[in-house]
């Protein structure tokens, strides 16, 4: 079967513009014989999870296509730098059908044009066939754009064939023609002074030049002698070049090999399932070249727009936004550009009269020399997602607005029962064991004698344990004396005295004039830290600091102790009851506090506490803790 194909290969991504593109195109005809496994050209290293890449890959084909060079054979059409084709003839007349308008496209084109010659050809023949198509031919002659030179020169040197020798003068005649300010080159050689002994390494020629055109500003047509080629050469030449022209019944065809026909096959339908997969996207995807001019877009893009996709090339973000917008926008290019480095930025406009909040990811494109030539945009709309992190922000904020209220009702009502308690109850046993005292010193029968002793010693037992269940409601020392006598008096009468842990505290001795919600938290918190200590940490000795610091209260609590892992969940403070680590963190960071925890296993742990003096003016609405 014959069929129509084109190979476009793109280097890089551009501005649509006149700038030369890193786009490579060659045509070449070779009777079919010498050229063999093709399938390599088509491992285009694609990984099909790469939808970046994907993208770039499909813009940069719409950017190739929009630059094709004119070929003047109408049935390759237009191609893409890079294109290396083949042509079969049979006589002479078949070669000047095919590349005399060939020539004739690439002068007109600014192209360079070369054309190896070999039998049934020379020189003479080819200029007067190209004089009597191209009316300026010898103008164009004249100012060095086009050569015509025999095989033996350009092939042969010395009667032999080097491989490298001819690819390293094709380099060098592409980077002439581009110094001296074409647009590349566009070549022919004719393969009909090929001995038998000449193939193979020819054809390793073939397979080399067809897997490096792409990377140059070339297009090449090798041409082959149908008289010399078998079947089997036919089918090498044709995997060595991307396609193969033939004169069928006084027709020319396009033809290609069953495994290049297949390749492309596949990498155009990967090709279209990935544009399937990027057009449907919920991101907004957009390709804009170094001076932030738009190139490309999908649709989601567009729509926000309002324009189509095809419509956006050529504008600006002046076009779309406000001025203020356009230039933040424009700044932000820059900033890729300069720095040559992926961000990720959280950009906010103004989308039919409503605020609309995006998370950008721009990153520069570069071309094959590392140059960057522009910016790739993925954003997505996370308005809705910021309203909800706002509202769960401004739930949180209540939740923990209400779990503090709670606390200080809870600190309000036991130190309203252990006010209750002292007054009332405690008071009265007081007053009670004074009138069993005096009974006591009257010299009572003998026989209530023992029964008023033990009375006397219960009412005693009893006010100690009064005593001991109101300080623990609510210590009246932190509320008559403040927070460093209380901290002193606990630390002293219920932890040393019970636990057996020598302690220390340390006072800096400045006034500390604390709030008395902060000062319970403190209190509560120190607490919960010694309590802690006593039931994990094995330690002999525990130290407890209180200083100022700049408007700042620290207090330190550090033992001797077995440590911990910091890294390692609550750290052992959150048992039932108490505050937890997590909880005191919340509870101090509501006040602008915060906790610092150093601790090493087997070297004890150092706990700090940090917290203004006095509650912030949101907070003095709060219900007061003291009656």
């Amino acid at each position: 079967m014959l069929h129509r194909t084109k190979r476009s290969v793109t280097r890089g991504i551009s501005k649509p513009s006149n700038d030369r593109r890193e786009i490579l195109q060659a045509d070449f005809w070779y009777p079919v014989s010498h050229c063999s496994d093709a399938q390599s050209l088509f491992q285009r290293k694609r990984t099909e999870s790469e939808l970046l890449g994907s993208f770039v890959r499909m813009i940069s084909t719409k950017e190739a296509k929009r630059s094709g060079r004119k070929v003047g054979i109408d049935i390759l059409g237009d191609v893409s730098w890079g294109t290396h084709s083949c042509l079969f003839y049979k006589t002479k007349e078949d070669l000047f059908d095919i590349l005399v308008p060939y020539f004739k496209a690439g002068l007109e084109s600014n192209e360079f044009c070369m054309w190896v010659t070999s039998e049934p050809l020379n020189k003479e023949k080819v200029k007067d066939a190209l004089r009597e198509a191209i009316p300026d031919f010898d103008r164009y002659a004249q100012a060095g754009q086009v050569e015509i030179i025999s095989y033996d020169q350009w092939y042969l040197k010395d009667g032999v064939f080097n491989l490298q020798r001819v690819i390293d003068a094709w380099v060098g005649k592409i980077d002439q023609a581009i110094t001296a300010g074409f647009d590349g080159i566009r070549v022919t050689g004719n393969a009909g002074w090929l001995e038998a002994k000449d193939w193979k390494r020819f054809a390793d020629y073939e397979r080399q030049v067809d897997s490096a055109i792409d990377k140059h500003q070339m297009l090449a047509i090798c041409s082959y002698p149908l008289n010399k080629c078998g079947a089997s050469e036919i089918i090498d030449v044709i995997s060595t070049h991307g396609s193969a022209l033939i004169r069928r019944e006084g027709k020319w065809e396009l033809i290609e090999s069953s495994e290049r026909k297949k390749a492309l096959e596949e990498l155009q339908a990967s090709e279209s399932k990935y544009r399937t997969l990027l057009e449907n996207l919920p991101q907004k995807i957009f390709l804009k070249d170094k001076d932030s001019v738009y190139v490309s877009c999908n649709d989601n893009y567009a729509r926000d727009l309002k324009i189509k996709a095809d419509e956006v090339a050529g504008k600006t973000d002046y076009d779309f936004f406000t001025k203020e917008l356009a230039e933040k926008y424009r700044a932000d290019d820059r900033k890729i550009i300069e720095s040559r480095e992926t961000e990720d930025i959280n950009e906010r406009y103004v989308q039919q009269g409503r605020e609309v909040f995006v998370h950008t990811v721009k990153t520069p494109i570069r071309d094959k020399h590392g140059n960057v030539t522009g910016i790739l945009g993925i954003f997505w709309d996370i308005t809705e997602r910021r309203q909800a992190q706002k509202k769960l922000l401004d739930y949180q904020k209540r939740l923990r607005d209400l779990t503090l209220q709670m606390a200080l009702t809870e600190e309000r009502e036991r130190r309203r029962i252990a006010v209750e308690l002292h007054e009332q109850v405690t008071q009265n046993l007081i007053l009670f064991k004074i009138q069993i005292g005096s009974l006591r010193e009257k010299n009572p029968p003998a026989e209530l004698t023992k029964p008023v002793d033990e009375i006397y010693e219960h009412l005693d037992q009893i006010i100690q344990n009064m005593r001991s269940l109101t300080f623990d409601l609510g210590s009246p020392t932190l509320y008559e004396l403040g927070l460093e006598a209380a901290v002193r008096e606990w630390l002293n009468e219920e932890f040393q005295q019970k636990h057996g842990i020598k302690t220390e505290f340390e006072n800096d001795a400045h006034p500390k004039i604390l709030d008395k919600e902060i000062a319970v938290l403190l209190y509560q918190a120190v607490r919960e830290l010694l309590v802690n200590v006593v039931k994990h940490a094995q330690a002999q000795h525990v130290r407890v600091s209180i200083c100022t610091d700049k408007g700042n209260i620290r207090i330190s609590v550090a033992d001797d102790g077995a440590g911990f892992d910091p890294s390692v969940g609550d750290f052992g403070l959150s048992q039932k009851g108490g505050f937890g680590l997590f909880s005191i963190r919340e509870r101090l960071s509501y006040f602008g506090g915060s906790v610092e925890i150093k601790s090493e296993t087997g070297r004890g742990t150092r706990i700090t506490l940090a917290t203004p003096m006095s509650k912030p003016k949101r907070l003095f609405k709060m219900g007061q803790i003291w009656a």
